[in-house]
């Protein structure tokens, strides 16, 4: 059996690039992809399971365009929850409903405000159930802030 050629071949239109691209024809290289999803820990909480006051967090480096929080629910909880990517220049809230106990539904919080490039403002953490609003620095424990430099920003 035979092949017959029946049109001229041409070259693949796209490439390997290195930086952010709305294209539908190029692939990202590796460097790109290991970067912009990798990340790299930018602040480490070096007692994860101590109460955690209102302080800055002061991070390594200002080389991200995003960033994610990893904290623990609570101080002796051995789970841990993330905020997901947030853009850089915006804060966020570090949260958990605790379910429901003789008081009603528990929800824990942080509020974490942008300062700058390299500090985080994290606030008192608060406990709030039925008609109760009360401090309580056991809970949304941040464990780890993660930069992204994903060029989207």
């Amino acid at each position: 059996m035979r092949i017959k050629k029946t049109s001229n071949t041409r070259a693949l239109a796209g490439k390997v690039v290195n930086t952010y691209s709305t294209s539908q024809e190029n692939a990202y290289s590796c460097d790109y992809t290991n970067k912009a999803f990798g990340g790299t820990i930018l602040w480490t909480n070096e007692n994860p399971t101590s109460s955690y006051s209102a302080q800055n967090i002061i991070l390594d480096s200002s080389d991200y365009d995003m960033y994610e929080i990893v904290y623990k629910p609570y101080n002796n909880q051995s789970t841990a929850l993330n905020t997901g990517k947030i853009p850089k220049g915006t804060g966020t809230t570090l949260i958990f409903n605790a379910g429901n106990s003789t008081n009603g539904p528990y929800v824990y919080r942080r509020d974490i405000t942008y300062t700058n490039d390299t500090t985080l403002a994290a606030a008192t953490a608060t406990e709030a159930y039925a008609s109760t609003n009360a401090a309580n620095n056991n809970n949304c424990i941040p464990i780890y802030v993660i930069g992204y430099k994903t060029g989207l920003f």
